[in-house]
Formats: C-alpha cells, structure tokens, sequence
C-alpha cells in the first residue's frame, strides 16, 4: 500500500521552487525520507527551511494535522485499514473523539434546540 506524506508550503516562499525546481526536488524527498523514519515535522534544507513535511506514515493510518501561523502540526495518528474514515461525517466524529481521548477529553453531540 505504501505511505503518505503531507507537504506544508509557505505560499509567500512558492517564487523559490520556480527558481531553483531541481534543489526543491531534492531537498523535497529527503525531507519526505527523514520525516518517515523520525516522529516529528521535518523542515526541507537550505533555501527551502520553510517548507515542511509534517506528516508521513502509512497508507493504513489517517492523521489530522493543525495549520496555521506559517507552521503545521501533526495532532494525531491512528490505524484505520483502508477506510477513507475522514471523507464521511460520522468519521470525522470518529477522529475528533479520538483525538480528544488522546488529549484526556471527551466529546458529546450537543442536545437539539427545543421549539
């Protein structure tokens, strides 16, 4: 099945990859190669620190990954076969709750609005 990788791109930093697309390409996949052995975001080399590979693992797993402040951090990792668990509603709930547990929370559907 294989793996998947998440790359997190500054867009104010793009015009780098038109000017040095081999050195991107380079750097892209050791990045995408370290961040698959090591748990935490790896950030690509030299003109490209920027640029990051917050998320690797295998095709198995479905991870949520928080964005924002030019920055991206994976939250959560979980097995869940081949299941495309996070293009439905209900899975989406699924991770959500799981996502709370790991962080020592829980999560309950609000009560409908009377009237």
């Amino acid at each position: 099945m294989g793996m998947n990788s998440l790359l997190f791109v500054p867009n104010d930093n793009l015009c780098l990859v038109d000017k040095y697309p081999e050195e991107f390409a380079k750097a892209l996949s050791g990045a995408i190669n370290l961040s698959c052995v090591q748990p935490k975001p790896t950030a690509l080399v030299g003109a490209f620190g920027d640029f990051s590979i917050p998320y690797c693992s295998h095709t198995d797993n479905v991870g949520i990954v928080a964005v924002g402040g030019n920055f991206a951090e994976p939250l959560l990792e979980t097995y869940k076969g081949y299941s495309h668990i996070h293009h439905t509603k209900e899975g989406q709930v699924e991770l959500l709750k799981a996502l709370a547990e790991r962080l020592g929370y829980s999560v309950r559907k609000k009560a409908k609005k009377k009237g």
